[in-house]
């Protein structure tokens, strides 16, 4: 797994098919830039989706509206070429909250992207190897990388 980012605001780790993402705060404009970025490069090189698991771990995870439209623009771009698994690291009503939005955002027409809110790294791999039986022999390493990143945290 090739680590692009690691610090205060996120992680980013790609190995394709396969992105892994670890958020610390809320996404700003420049680290989801640089994950739009990875993303491209990623779809560029293969031929089937990206595998995008977002950890996600900022206490305040408040989206601003800039960030939104972010998403917006990279959902319409490349829709169905990549597959998210959300996993959201609270288990208050605040998580409540953010799992109920982010399956709600998952029902929309604009979101052709499948997303699947998860409880963990397996239960994100487990999906995504069911979704596509050729990545599924690299999923123990995946969750080596995905144990590590979030023990960081």
């Amino acid at each position: 797994m090739r680590t692009l980012r690691d610090d205060d605001k996120a992680l980013l780790a790609v190995d394709s098919p396969f992105v892994l993402v670890v958020t610390r705060v809320a996404p700003t404009t420049e680290t989801f830039g640089q994950f739009r970025e990875a993303v491209r490069a990623l779809l560029a090189e293969c031929d089937g989706p990206a595998y995008v698991l977002v950890a996600m771990r900022a206490r305040k995870p408040r989206l601003e509206p800039e960030v939104r439209t972010m998403m917006l623009e990279l959902w319409r771009e490349i829709g169905t070429r990549i597959v998210v698994a959300a996993w959201v690291g609270r288990d208050s009503f605040a998580g409540a909250i953010q799992r109920s939005v982010i399956t709600g955002l998952s029902l929309l027409a604009v979101a052709r992207t499948p997303i699947k809110v998860v409880s963990d790294g397996r239960d994100a791999l487990a999906w995504f190897a069911s979704r596509d039986a050729a990545i599924a022999g690299r999923c123990a390493a995946w969750q080596q990388a995905i144990d590590a990143a979030v023990r960081e945290t």
